[in-house]
Order: C-alpha cells, then structure tokens, then sequence
C-alpha cells in the first residue's frame, strides 16, 4: 500500500469509530438526539 492509502484507511476507519461511539451513545438515551420530531418540536 502506498502512504496515500494508508492515511486515507486511517482517516475511515478514525471516522468510522467516532460514528460508533456517537451510535452506540444515541442507543443509550445519552447526548445529542438525532431526531427531526424532536428538533423541530414546537413549545
């Protein structure tokens, strides 16, 4: 593999790993809801 693919396979699986723990916290109930009822919910 040459570097330019090694960084670029960095970069994903890096991203891929925050999405995880972004996932995996929005399953739990916790942090930010990604929810457009919820965003746009009127008082």
């Amino acid at each position: 593999m040459t570097t330019a693919e090694w960084i670029t396979a960095s970069l994903v699986f890096i991203i891929a790993a925050i999405l995880a723990v972004v996932s995996i916290r929005s399953f739990q109930n916790k942090g930010f809801l990604f929810n457009n009822a919820y965003l746009t919910k009127k008082v």
